[in-house]
C-alpha cells in the first residue's frame, strides 16, 4: 500500500496496561503511519508520540462518529485503518469506518462481537467449527456445565 505523510491508523481508544499499549503504539510507528487517538482523556497518551487526539465519549456512537468524522475532514487525514481495542469500541469501529468510505466490518456484523451468546448461535449454524460450550446463568449451574463441556 502505497502511504502519504498524513496516512492515518485510527484507535478508537487503546488497552489500558502500558506494555500492550506501547506495542500497538510502536507497531503503527514502526509501519510509517501516523496516530489518530480518539477517547475521552488525553492524560492515558501523554508521554506518547501520539499525532492526533480526539476527545470524545466513545459510548455515544452518533455523537462519536460525528466529531471523529469531522475532526478525520478538517485535518485533512487520510484513514487507512480503524482499530478497536474494547467491546464498546467494535460497533463504532463500523459505523466510523462506512462513513469514511473504508472497507470494514458493517456495524450490523459486529454486535456479534459484544454479543457471545449470539456469536455462538451463529457458529452452531455452520456445524463442527463451534466448539463445545455453555451459557452459565447461576452460579451452581457451573459445575454442572464445566461436565457437559469437558
Amino acid at each position: 500500500m502505497e502511504q502519504s505523510e498524513a496516512d492515518c491508523i485510527l484507535y478508537l481508544g487503546t488497552r489500558n496496561f502500558a506494555l500492550e499499549k506501547d506495542e500497538e503504539i510502536k507497531a503503527v510507528k514502526n509501519a510509517g503511519f501516523n496516530i489518530i487517538i480518539a477517547g475521552p482523556s488525553e492524560e492515558a497518551y501523554k508521554n506518547y508520540n501520539i499525532d492526533y487526539f480526539i476527545q470524545v465519549a466513545l459510548g455515544k456512537y452518533d455523537a462519536a462518529t460525528d466529531i471523529i468524522v469531522s475532526y478525520v475532514h478538517s485535518n485533512n487525514l487520510q484513514v487507512k485503518g480503524v482499530v478497536a481495542w474494547g467491546d464498546i469500541s467494535v460497533e463504532l469501529a463500523g459505523i466510523v469506518g462506512y462513513a469514511l468510505g473504508l472497507p470494514c466490518t458493517t456495524p450490523e456484523a459486529s454486535l456479534n462481537v459484544r454479543n457471545k451468546a449470539n456469536t455462538r448461535r451463529l457458529l452452531t449454524k455452520l456445524g463442527s467449527i463451534n466448539p463445545k460450550h455453555s451459557i452459565i446463568n447461576i452460579y451452581n449451574s457451573f459445575k454442572e456445565n464445566l461436565e457437559a463441556v469437558g
